[in-house]
C-alpha cells in the first residue's frame, strides 16, 4: 500500500528492474568492507611486475599529501596490492595526523575504524611484518594509539614480542625513542604488555636514559603510571632523576605536570634536589599551564604530601583563576581536594570564582566530584563572604545531586 489509499493493489511484486532500483543503499562501513573485499581478489604484488623505488617514493608523497582519512582510503583502495611496508607505515602516520584535525560523525568513525582494521591486517602479513624493524614497530603502535584503535591483545602481544626479539638480537637498544613511544602507546591503548617485555624494557631504558628527550622521559613515566607497572631494579630511579634534571627546563607544561602526576600515582617520593629543580621549572613555565596541568601539579603535590613553595603556590592560584572558565569538573574537584589536603587558604575572590564556575557546569559533575566539591568548599571557606558564596551555590548543588544520588555510596555521601 502507498499513503492512505484503501484500494487493494493488483501489483504482485517488483519486476527485475524494480528490484534493482529498490535495492537498499549499504551503510558506509558495509560499502567499505565490500570494496576492500573486492580489491583483495586482485592479483597480488608478487604476480605483478616489481615497481622501482621511484614509484614507491611517489606513493609515499601521495600519502603525505592527503588531508582527510577518506582521501587516504581512496588511495589505499587504488594501490592496495602495490603498497610496500614503508608506504603502509606512512599511511598509518598520516591517518593519525589528519584524524587529529576534526571530530567525525559516528558513521564516519565506523568507516574509518574499518579502514584502519584492513591496514592493520595488511601490516600483519608476513611480507610486511617480517620487514618491520624497531622504529617501524614503534611507529605503528604510536599511530594506532593516536587513532584510539586497539587491534586486540593477541596482535599487540605479537608486535611487542617481535620488538623484544629484535632488541635481544641486537644486544641492546640504539633507539631509545622507540622504547618510549611503545610504552606510551600500550598505555594509551590500555594494553598490559607481556611480563617478558617489561622485564627487558626497564634495563634497556635505564641504560639509554641519557639519550631520551624530555618528552620521551615524560612519556615513559606516564606510561608506567597508567599501566601501574613500576620499574624492576633499583637502578632505574637514580638514572631517571639524573636524566630528567639535566633537561628540566626543557620540559613542556604537560611534561612537567605528567611527571609529578605519575610519581604520585606510583607513590614514588622524589629526592629534594629533584624537587627544587622541578619547582623552578614549573615557575618558569607557569604562564603556559592549562587547567589540567595546574590540577595535576596540585594533586600530585597533595598526594605525596609535598611542601609547595609558598610563592609558587600563590602564583598557581593566580594563574588558576585566570583560567577558571576553562576548568572542567574533574579539574575543579581535584584542585579543591589538593588545596584542602595541602591546608592552603585561597582568598575569597578565588573561592567566589570557583563557585561561579562550578555553578555553570554543575550538571556535569560526577557523584564523587560533587561530594569532593562540597567537602572541599566546606573546609576551605571561612566566615562571611566565603560562607555566603557556598550558600548561594547550595541550590544548584542539590538540584544536580538528585539524579546522581543512586550512584552515591556511603563514603561518597559522607564526603
Amino acid at each position: 500500500m502507498h499513503g492512505s489509499c484503501s484500494t487493494r493493489s493488483t501489483h504482485r511484486g517488483p519486476t527485475a528492474l524494480d528490484a534493482h532500483a529498490r535495492r537498499p543503499i549499504l551503510p558506509i562501513r558495509a560499502q567499505l568492507h565490500s570494496k576492500l573485499a573486492s580489491t583483495a581478489k586482485r592479483p597480488t604484488l608478487r604476480s605483478r611486475p616489481q615497481l622501482n623505488n621511484h614509484s614507491y617514493s611517489l606513493f609515499t608523497r601521495q600519502i603525505r599529501g592527503c588531508s582527510d582519512w577518506n582521501e587516504l582510503r581512496i588511495l589505499y583502495l587504488k594501490q592496495r596490492d602495490q603498497l610496500n611496508t614503508i608506504n603502509l607505515l606512512a599511511l598509518v602516520h598520516q591517518l593519525a595526523k589528519v584524524s587529529d584535525k576534526k571530530s567525525l560523525a559516528k558513521y564516519e568513525d565506523l568507516g574509518r575504524q574499518a579502514f584502519i582494521t584492513h591496514v592493520v591486517d595488511d601490516l600483519s602479513q608476513s611480507r610486511h611484518a617480517d620487514k618491520l624493524e624497531l622504529r617501524g614497530l614503534a611507529n605503528v603502535l604510536w599511530g594506532l594509539a593516536r587513532l584510539g584503535h586497539n587491534p586486540g591483545a593477541t596482535w599487540m602481544d605479537h608486535m611487542l614480542l617481535r620488538m623484544l626479539q629484535q632488541l635481544q638480537a641486537a644486544g641492546g637498544c640504539e633507539d631509545p625513542l622507540s622504547l618510549s613511544q611503545a610504552m606510551w602507546a600500550v598505555a594509551k591503548l590500555g594494553h598490559a604488555p607481556p611480563p617478558a617485555w617489561l622485564d627487558a624494557f626497564f634495563p634497556m631504558v635505564t641504560s639509554s636514559m641519557p639519550g631520551l628527550s624530555p618528552q620521551a622521559l615524560a612519556n615513559v613515566l606516564w606510561g608506567m603510571a597508567v599501566l601501574q607497572a613500576p620499574p624492576r631494579g633499583a637502578s632505574f630511579w637514580p638514572a631517571y632523576y639524573e636524566a630528567s634534571m639535566s633537561h628540566m627546563h626543557s620540559f613542556s607544561p604537560q611534561g612537567l605536570s605528567n611527571m609529578l602526576w605519575a610519581l604520585a600515582t606510583l607513590d614514588i617520593h622524589p629526592p629534594s634536589a629533584w624537587l627544587r629543580s622541578f619547582w623552578q621549572a614549573v615557575a618558569l613555565a607557569l604562564p603556559s599551564f592549562q587547567p589540567l596541568d595546574i590540577s595535576h601539579v596540585l594533586w600530585g603535590s597533595a598526594r605525596l604530601r609535598l611542601e609547595v613553595p609558598q610563592k609558587l603556590l600563590k602564583a598557581l592560584l593566580v594563574h588558576c583563576r585566570s583560567k577558571m572558565r576553562d576548568f572542567g569538573t574533574q579539574e575543579i574537584a581535584n584542585t579543591l581536594w589538593a588545596l584542602t589536603t595541602l591546608r592552603a587558604r585561597p582568598k575569597q575572590v578565588w573561592l567566589l570564582a570557583v563557585c561561579e564556575r562550578a555553578k555553570r557546569c554543575m550538571t556535569e559533575f560526577k557523584p564523587q566530584e560533587l561530594a569532593t566539591l562540597v567537602w572541599a568548599m566546606a573546609n576551605l571557606a571561612g566566615e562571611g563572604d566565603d560562607k555566603a558564596s557556598l550558600a548561594r551555590m547550595a541550590p544548584a548543588f542539590f538540584f544536580a545531586s538528585l539524579p546522581a544520588l543512586q550512584f552515591f555510596n556511603a563514603q561518597v555521601g559522607n564526603g
